[in-house]
């Protein structure tokens, strides 16, 4: 049921992995170690369709001196680069996809209120494996619900992952890298009734469909798993957690999978056993054995029309984690049915886990 070929229909053609020719100029260099989050170079471009659809794109890239003051293995000192995205001038646009060949990269969302836009932050957890004055990618897909014109920015900031805690802010102001308003992205020759997407897709009052759901603030750090044998031993300790909690507790979860595994059903998925989906996560690999990170929040596979694989140039697309609330009755029987790699749980006022994907890359190789 869950290995059907994909079908996608045509979105944004090779705008994932092309060049890093970009219509709009670079950002400026920053030239100072010490300001290690702010790439020392950085590239943009942005695309429309008709005034639904708004994609961003944004290359940047690090220098060796500005790698030296946070690639660090020591697991107490795990610092590392983030980028905020903030819709302004807008509380009705919304983030429908995001990619990334940042290496570890994890996508965090701020839900629109009365008077802020949504905000998207894209952390990147496996610092040691990024290479100096490399181009890194990462895209986003923001769907406009009304008429507006809304503005993303774009800034770069410093986090912590504190070893047996949360993912935390470093104090001091973000760096301003872009602003993009969607009158000045360039228009493309498509229609958004022509790109596959469900019913509802952009319906405003389904945006947020688990709104009453508690809301974590905080991600948990994984900053202790610093090896083979530590991430083997939390991976224990998480199937232990599992099998002793009460079937009826309701928790919140994040799976991750190893084995190739393709859910053409995400909505059957989520009902067979009542989860209440809050984010997934797969993998798109390239020709060259590249890596990307691809992200989204509803729960059905369509949403992944919004980029192209073709064009993306994905040989394979697999997904690799699910994150939300269940209940652990439900998740013991999709343990049992699907033999992931590992069902992390947590309770519901506690920071939320995150599927480890980046991490089996990392020390297995998987």
């Amino acid at each position: 049921m869950f290995h059907k070929k994909w079908l996608v229909s045509a979105a944004v053609v090779s705008l994932l992995v092309s060049g890093s020719t970009f219509a709009a100029s670079a950002a400026p260099a920053s030239g100072e170690a010490e300001n290690w989050d702010k790439p020392s170079a950085a590239k943009f471009q942005s695309y429309k369709i008709e005034q639904k659809l708004l994609y961003t794109k944004a290359d940047v890239r690090w220098s060796g001196e500005q790698l030296d003051k946070f690639q660090n293995t020591d697991r107490y000192r795990q610092f590392f680069p983030a980028f905020r995205l903030q819709v302004q001038e807008s509380v009705d646009t919304r983030a429908k996809l995001m990619v990334s060949n940042l290496p570890g990269a994890k996508f965090t969302r701020t839900k629109a209120g009365y008077t802020d836009g949504e905000e998207i932050k894209l952390s990147v957890l496996d610092t040691s494996s990024l290479t100096q004055n490399k181009p890194y990618t990462f895209y986003t897909a923001w769907l406009n619900l009304l008429e507006d014109h809304p503005t993303v920015s774009l800034s770069s900031l410093q986090r912590y992952s504190q070893p047996g805690g949360s993912l935390y802010d470093l104090s001091g102001p973000a760096d301003l890298l872009h602003k993009e308003n969607f009158t000045n992205a360039e228009p493309l020759d498509m229609k958004y009734n022509r790109l596959g997407l469900p019913p509802g897709f952009d319906d405003l009052f389904k945006q947020y469909p688990h709104q009453k759901e508690p809301s974590a603030t905080k991600v948990k750090s994984y900053a202790l798993i610093n090896s083979k044998e530590a991430l083997e031993a939390f991976k224990k300790e998480a199937a232990s957690t599992l099998h002793n909690s009460f079937d009826s507790e309701k928790v919140q979860f994040a799976v991750t999978f190893t084995k190739p595994f393709t859910a053409q059903h995400l909505k059957k998925l989520e009902e067979k056993y009542e989860l209440n989906l809050a984010q997934i996560y797969a993998a798109g690999i390239t020709a060259n054995k590249e890596e990307y990170t691809v992200s989204w929040f509803d729960s059905d596979v369509e949403t992944a029309s919004l980029l192209r694989i073709p064009q993306a140039g994905f040989i394979h697309f697999n997904l690799t984690e699910l994150e939300g609330t269940a209940t652990v009755e439900g998740l013991n029987k999709l343990r049992l049915d699907l033999n992931p790699d590992v069902i992390e749980i947590a309770p519901l006022d506690e920071p939320a886990p995150t599927g480890i994907h980046w991490l089996n890359r990392k020390f297995l190789n998987q």
